[in-house]
């Protein structure tokens, strides 16, 4: 038997599947700083795998594992998905979507001082990124 380094999280039956396989997996428990780390490299995972999907099917099945790690997010953070749904509405409600592919390549300001625009632009990002 071969050893085959891996070192990346898997979904909770995935061990045991190896083990059905004959394999022998070799795994532990993250703790909680580094399982919040690994769900964000997941999560980034996943998306590059949709980004690639070609068919439909694939798109499906990889925005499914997307979801998965999206639900365990918001789990590990105690987050109720449906507060997340009524937010986003409100969000979207308010400042639209992201379906028409604008992108801020920079904003001008009436010259009043630096320390002005600076105000200016803190206080934008806060607003309209929240």
């Amino acid at each position: 038997m071969t050893f085959q380094k891996v070192m990346k999280l898997v979904r909770d039956k995935i061990p045991d599947k190896i083990v059905e396989d004959g394999g022998n997996p070799i795994v532990r428990t993250l703790e909680d700083e580094e399982f919040e780390m690994h769900l964000g490299l997941k999560l980034m995972e996943e998306f590059v795998e949709v980004s690639i999907a070609e068919s439909y099917s694939d798109k499906v099945e990889e925005l499914a594992d997307l979801f998965t790690v999206f639900s365990a997010i918001l789990e590990f953070h105690n987050v109720d998905y449906n507060d997340i749904v009524k937010k986003a509405e409100e969000k979207r409600d308010r400042l639209g979507s992201f379906l028409q592919g604008k992108f801020l390549m920079g904003l001008e300001m009436n010259d009043h001082n630096d320390a002005h625009y600076n105000r200016m632009y803190n206080l934008w990002s806060y607003q309209y990124q929240k």
